[in-house]
């Protein structure tokens, strides 16, 4: 049966770790203040399932400290039914700002929920993620089978995983309908389609293979590491990497911290390989890939920027229409990235022929976005009737920059989605 589709909302973050203590409301009735951040009057007035110790339990195998900001859950009975997502900041109606958020489905009769282990576990794995590692995905709608944004298919993969790993059990249940009488399910050990860098279903099957006892050689299983190297990997080179968060700086911090391991890295390579991905040249930035999901300006998929005044073309194209039915503009071949090194000082223009598009620039380093060091305040910037002129005063390192047609990636007001070459200059 397909994955029921949910939305969820991400803001850019700096990645400084948290130090506060994990709060939660555990039930209907108030009991020790310390531990309730807040609630929203829910239907049932229950939530017996968002027990902190329920999610937090697991961590114990893999951290010894456990220190969290505080979460806000609200599952409040006027949530749209299919909408359920982590945020890492915002505001609670008129009230002052939060840090971070995770917002349940709660329409009777639609979708609720408040009991669907599996769906509240993938959103708390946002929020471990935004506590101990680094996600930088730019969210919206996915399902079974998208080509996603590389970002996005991470961290929604990630979060598959870590439902199964936080309940002990690969299957995944969402129910929804009348009284909650349908469901949706998968399979994080046995359910992937079109596997690729670009799959979310690849990324958490290969983070369950690397976890779990059980190897399928039919699927490239035969490596079985347990949790603690996985997050020891994600914690510690993944969460630094120069590239954008990926499936490709996840597998290359776990083989750089077991490099000693000939054979273990033998099985790594074997795994990723049968998911249509390169693995023994693996790095970073997924410099030697060669599956380009059958659109070659989709590769490379970090494109070397060297100053010049000679201009060059970016595309922004919608590759794969009918992926996701409420969206497209988190799907691959929407935004590209560039790499460029410092130190040194750039003019970065960008331009499209049509008046009614808008192309944007955001730079980044080490997946946060660069204001300061720009010459505007806000990011996209520099714009001058839809098109980018700024500079930008690069210190010592590698930044990435991202590359997009607004319209396309859903941000734009002024025309409508459709294929668009962005002409670019670096100098």
């Amino acid at each position: 049966m397909a994955l029921k589709q949910t939305a969820r909302r991400r803001e850019r973050r700096g990645h400084e770790r948290a130090d506060a203590r994990l709060s939660m409301r555990v039930d209907s009735r108030h009991e020790d203040t310390a531990r309730i951040v807040t609630e929203s009057q829910n239907i049932s007035g229950s939530g017996v399932y968002c027990r902190s110790e329920h999610y937090l339990a697991p961590l114990s195998k893999v951290a010894l400290t456990i220190v969290l900001p505080s979460l806000v859950i609200d599952w409040g009975p006027n949530n749209t039914g299919g909408v359920t997502f982590f945020t890492e900041s915002g505001v609670v109606g008129a009230g002052p700002t939060f840090s971070p958020k995770i917002v349940l489905a709660a329409q009777a009769g639609v979708d609720t929920d408040e009991y669907d282990i599996q769906v509240i576990a993938h959103e708390f794995a946002h929020y471990v993620e935004f506590a101990f590692g680094r996600s930088d995905s730019i969210g919206g709608p996915h399902r079974f089978g998208d080509r996603l944004d590389p970002r996005v298919a991470w961290s929604e993969g990630w979060g598959y995983f870590w439902a199964g790993f936080v309940n002990d059990d690969p299957v995944m249940i969402d129910s929804f309908g009348t009284n909650q009488g349908q469901a949706s399910q998968f399979n994080v050990e046995t359910s992937f389609s079109r596997p690729g860098w670009w799959s979310e279903s690849s990324a958490w099957s290969i983070l369950w293979d690397l976890y779990d006892s059980t190897n399928d050689t039919g699927n490239g299983d035969n490596v079985a590491i347990g949790a603690a190297p996985i997050w020891a990997a994600l914690t510690g080179g993944a969460r630094s990497a120069e590239a954008f968060t990926s499936l490709f700086t996840a597998v290359s911090a776990l083989k750089q911290a077991n490099q000693a391991n000939a054979t273990l890295i033998s099985q790594i390579n074997t795994l990723v390989t049968f998911h249509n991905t390169v693995a023994a040249t693996l790095d970073d930035f997924g410099s030697t890939e060669t599956n380009n999901a059958g659109f070659p300006e989709v590769l490379p998929i970090y494109r070397t920027v060297t100053p010049s005044a000679t201009a060059f073309t970016v595309p922004s194209n919608i590759l794969f229409p009918n992926d996701s039915q409420n969206g497209t503009d988190n799907k691959l071949g929407i935004r590209h990235y560039l790499r460029l090194a410092g130190p040194r000082t750039v003019r970065i223009t960008a331009s499209t022929p049509v008046s009614t598009q808008d192309p944007d620039v955001v730079v980044y380093k080490n997946g946060v976005q660069q204001v300061g060091i720009l010459s505007c305040t806000t990011q996209p910037c520099g714009e001058t009737g839809g098109n980018e002129d700024f500079t930008a005063n690069l210190g010592a390192g590698t930044y990435v920059i991202e590359v997009y047609e607004c319209n396309n990636a859903g941000c734009g007001t002024t025309g409508t989605q459709a294929n668009t070459t962005i002409t670019m200059t670096v100098q």
